[in-house]
């Protein structure tokens, strides 16, 4: 039961940088700071968390915002720089 108020809380803080996100930068086009995978093919079958990078202006006009990704918070999580 406990367990569930852990993910309650989590999902909260994620729904607010969520809003954060996209009420404070583009809605539409991924900025600095923003979290991607660093490789574009994910392999489901293998249990490793996959990595990601932060965006730097270099690489903004290689992405879009459907590649940004925003973790759920907890430990050993890279969250991003711009939140």
């Amino acid at each position: 039961m406990r367990l569930m108020y852990i993910h309650s809380f989590q999902s909260l803080i994620w729904n607010r940088m969520a809003s954060y996100r996209l009420t404070k930068y583009d809605a539409k086009h991924p900025v600095v700071g923003d979290l991607v995978y660093q490789n574009a093919s994910i392999d489901r079958e293998d249990r490793e968390l996959p990595a990601v990078k932060a965006l730097t202006e270099a690489d903004l006009p290689n992405y879009t915002i459907f590649d940004v990704v925003l973790p759920s918070p907890g430990t050993d999580v890279i969250l991003p720089e711009n939140l």
